[in-house]
């Protein structure tokens, strides 16, 4: 499992990444080792709540790179990418690069 974080959260407020920000221009790449379901399971809870990154030893089970861009390559002919929510069939690759200044916001002067 990846996560690709550019935010803290995800899927209806799991803090996933609670190291990320919206604000420094890198995403970051959360690597989820092959775990047993009773890790898993033992896990979950401090995932969901931010706390993970605190726990003895979660660098067994979890490496955090940062990176400004990156492409993923599956190693078969396809994988599946969930993109907030949506799960998608992709193929070869895929790119991910963090644009500066990208989406303009309006937001209104309050009044």
């Amino acid at each position: 499992l990846v996560a690709i974080a550019n935010g803290s959260y995800c899927g209806g407020g799991m803090n996933t990444s609670p190291q990320s920000s919206m604000t420094d221009g890198v995403f970051d790449i959360n690597i989820v080792k092959n775990v047993s379901r009773r890790e898993f399971l033992n896990l979950f809870p401090k995932y969901k709540a931010g706390t993970h990154l605190q726990v003895p030893g979660i660098d067994n089970f979890i490496t955090i790179k940062r990176s400004s861009e990156l492409t993923l390559i599956p190693k078969q002919k396809n994988f599946f990418i969930c993109v907030d929510g949506e799960v998608n069939l992709a193929e070869e690759r895929i790119k991910f690069e963090i644009v500066p200044g990208a989406l303009p916001f309006i937001v209104p002067a309050r009044g």
